[in-house]
């Protein structure tokens, strides 16, 4: 599901903040969408005077509840030939969202 919204075009990337005012997202702000969607729990809120949202009060990492329905950890950290990462670094990093898709069915 989070592949398949990450590739769909519906979502416009951004760093540094799961979700802007604007709408844009980072990976992580699609899997906070999608959960909301999925189980109905709609936990956006305008984060003021900022110009982002937060998730279950959460700006820049995944809330338990998200953790738990996804099954992965609140910054998406994976080991890679020896070396830790993670979604979060490889978006504000500006990996595309092809590119995060594409390192999900490789590492999750």
């Amino acid at each position: 599901m989070w592949v398949n919204a990450l590739r769909s075009k519906e979502y416009k990337q951004t760093k540094h903040s799961l979700r802007t005012t604007s709408d844009t997202y980072c990976c992580l702000g699609v899997l906070c969408d999608l959960y909301a969607k999925d189980s109905g729990n709609n936990l956006w809120q305008e984060n003021s005077p900022y110009t982002n949202y937060t998730f279950d009060d959460h700006a820049g990492t995944l809330p338990e509840c998200v953790v738990k329905w996804a099954e992965i950890n609140n910054t998406g950290t994976y080991s890679f030939q020896g070396i830790e990462t993670s979604l979060t670094v490889k978006n504000d990093q500006g990996f595309t969202f092809e590119q995060i898709a594409k390192l999900i069915e490789e590492h999750f």
